[in-house]
């Protein structure tokens, strides 16, 4: 999606020899053995900037494949595995990634999506293989995900993912599981560290006269602090130098300004060699004088050449030193090997001095955050916009400067970086999320440590209970709480007594707080993490409720959880961020329900057979609805009959997890 095979001047269509061929003859659609469709066509668009539109037209002819996922094959046989008639939940993503100090980066294929669009993905994560947990979701259809609480010195993280469709049973399986370590990674070459920065190569074994001491590899230059001050380290790799050939020069030249200079080792008597190496620089045109007396070579062919700025036109900080060409010669005449092959000298250095490369510490990030336009805490309801400012970072070094912050805001979107310290970002779904910086100093030093700030977004539900009509009563219906800010601000909420009915089913009710309009379905409704027991949802009855129908075969005498993902909802809040829009995710809710607890105790006893019989003829009132246990609108002998043949049982202690949810809350 949103690649195209050819950008800018579009596909050629007459014949002919221009240069934007007709991709739209090389294509060929076929199928696999399932009947999904095979579709081999020509890209000719592959570069970043070609695909985006802001670079010209790569004209490649690259092979690519498109499969479908989603929706019926074309074989009749395989329609039970893929009838959009039936709510399916999505296949396995396949997964990979890469883990760095800063973050485990994972990647997968979209996978088939079972008939329903895929609009968000579940991630998890375990210290051993097979015990993961979610840490996080995508929040949108979106194929990546930054773990930037990763441990970098936990030695291993289990990844698995799983995608989450807009059907009746929306949650697909497990991804692939993925074990990943951290990466050593090479280091950046620097001019501060030997050799520095390569300049040229070329092959090995080119030589024309077989002397490993004339086949040249690579030129680097550096200035590390070591060789301070003003001076500027030629690096020039041979494949060996174990026999030191006789009668040779190894020389580099190159141009300063308008000039033309050249440093060397030679051995030639000519050039002032008594037998051993000797080192020189100075202009190509003119006599050459002896280099720094650091300069130097080892058998395994590194020729070391130290030279004062001074001696090659004292080319200051932050210009460059070009066309460099290096002609090996032996016996003065004969030159067996050469760098670049073609002789045209090729290459830049950029000037860096040798300051630059004095020792460097890392710089401090620093990170503060508050609400948009305000001095209050980064916490809020959904859409929240936060301003962070990264300008307290530090770095101690005299002369070093911050160059660039990094900023993740932990909710799956992409980093950003930047110049400036300042950025703001919008949070459209709740849950906790740790929002970090890191800086690059001027001489490219990431910080050691991380600038981190949690942010707080809400889940704007202010009450969840459960509904029902008793037939004939007044004033209903009646509503058991299952939770409330102020009547149970622990979770753990009342005991849901009724029988089922009488529209065969529990109707759980969700109240956002008043300035939030449900403005659709959400994107999956879960009971106990699975879907066998929901009839159906959708908003209402009141604008900023939503209404969950659980079937009356769900179990008793249990604590299930009823989990929401994906509903989308509108702040009416004047000036809200992001229009107002945002999506509301992980609504964990403890339905318990024990049929005939009227006593809301968690077990079902004497006493609730009792105070039943006590009020036996009364119409069922908002006092005393949970006696009225069949929910036929009077306390009679049927309450009593229910309550007894369910006399003994209790509901189970709360699980540890239950409990966590509940406090998210």
């Amino acid at each position: 999606p949103n690649d195209p095979i050819q950008s800018m001047t579009g596909i050629w269509q007459q014949g002919g020899g221009a240069q934007d061929r007709n991709l739209l003859d090389f294509n060929e659609v076929t199928m696999d053995d399932k009947g999904r469709v095979l579709y081999g066509y020509s890209d000719g668009c592959v570069t970043a900037g070609c695909i985006a539109g802001t670079g010209a037209n790569d004209f490649t002819a690259h092979m690519r494949v498109a499969r479908q996922f989603g929706g019926k094959t074309l074989l009749a046989s395989y329609d039970v595995m893929t009838d959009t008639t039936v709510a399916l939940a999505p296949k396995p993503p396949c997964l990979s990634g890469t883990r760095d100090a800063a973050a485990s980066h994972l990647t997968w294929k979209t996978p088939d999506n079972g008939g329903s669009p895929i609009v968000n993905y579940l991630i998890f994560r375990g210290l051993t293989s097979g015990s993961e947990v979610q840490i996080g979701q995508t929040g949108v259809p979106r194929n990546s995900f930054n773990d930037t609480t990763a441990d970098p010195l936990v030695a291993h993280y289990f990844y698995e993912v799983k995608a989450v469709s807009s059907s009746g049973t929306p949650i697909g399986n497990f991804s692939n599981e993925i074990d990943l370590q951290v990466a050593v990674v090479p280091p950046p070459q620097s001019p501060c560290t030997l050799p520095g920065l390569t300049i040229l190569t070329d092959p090995p074994n080119d030589e024309l006269d077989m002397v490993l001491g004339h086949d040249v590899l690579s030129l680097s230059l550096g200035e590390p602090f070591a060789y301070a001050s003003n001076k500027i380290v030629f690096t020039l790799k041979m494949q060996s130098l174990a026999t030191v050939p006789p009668a040779t020069r190894w020389p580099v030249a190159f141009n300063v300004g308008a000039t033309n200079y050249t440093v060397r080792m030679t051995n030639l008597p000519q050039d002032g060699s008594v037998g051993a190496p000797i080192f020189q620089v100075g202009p190509t045109a003119g006599t050459l004088v002896a280099a720094d007396p650091a300069s130097t070579f080892t058998p395994d062919g590194t020729i070391t050449i130290v030279v004062p700025r001074s001696a090659i036109g004292n080319p200051a900080v932050g210009s460059a030193v070009t066309g460099f060409l290096s002609r090996i010669s032996a016996g003065g005449t004969l030159t067996p090997d050469n760098m670049p092959n073609s002789l045209t000298p090729s290459g830049s250095y950029t000037v860096v001095g040798n300051a630059f490369c004095a020792p460097n510490t890392a710089p401090l990030a620093n990170l503060v955050a508050h609400v948009q336009g305000t001095a209050n805490p980064p916490m809020g309801d959904p859409p929240l916009a936060i301003d962070f400012d990264g300008s307290a970072s530090s770095d101690a070094d005299p002369g070093d400067t911050i160059a660039s912050y990094t900023f993740d805001f932990g909710d799956g979107s992409a980093p950003v970086t930047q110049g400036s310290p300042l950025i703001s970002h919008t949070y459209t779904t709740n849950g906790d999320f740790n929002a970090t910086l890191r800086v690059t100093d001027s001489r490219g030093l990431i910080s050691s440590n991380t600038g981190l700030v949690p942010i707080a977004v809400e889940l704007p539900v202010d009450r969840v209970a459960s509904r029902k009509a008793h037939s004939g009563a007044v004033g209903g219906p009646f509503e058991v709480v299952l939770f409330d800010l102020t009547v149970h601000p622990e979770g753990t909420g009342d005991i849901e007594c009724r029988l089922p009915g009488p529209a065969n089913d529990y109707t759980i009710v969700y109240t956002l707080r008043t300035q939030y309009t449900v403005s659709g379905a959400a994107s999956s409704v879960t009971i106990d993490g699975a879907g066998a027991n929901l009839a159906s949802h959708g908003p209402g009855p009141g604008v900023n409720q939503y209404t969950v129908h659980v079937t009356s075969t769900v179990p008793n005498a249990q604590h299930h959880l009823i989990t929401l993902n994906g509903m989308p909802v509108h702040s009416n809040t004047p000036g809200a961020p992001n229009g107002g829009n945002a999506t509301l995710n992980n609504a964990v809710n403890t339905f318990n329900l024990l049929v005939g607890d009227i006593t809301n105790n968690g077990v079902v006893n004497a006493s609730d057979v009792s105070q039943t019989k006590a009020q036996s003829g009364q119409n069922t009132t908002s006092a005393n609805f949970r006696l009225d246990v069949n929910a036929n609108g009077v306390i009679n002998s049927s309450d009593v009959s229910v309550i007894k043949a369910n006399s003994g049982t209790q509901l189970p202690a709360a699980s540890a997890s239950e409990s966590v949810q509940r406090k998210e809350h």
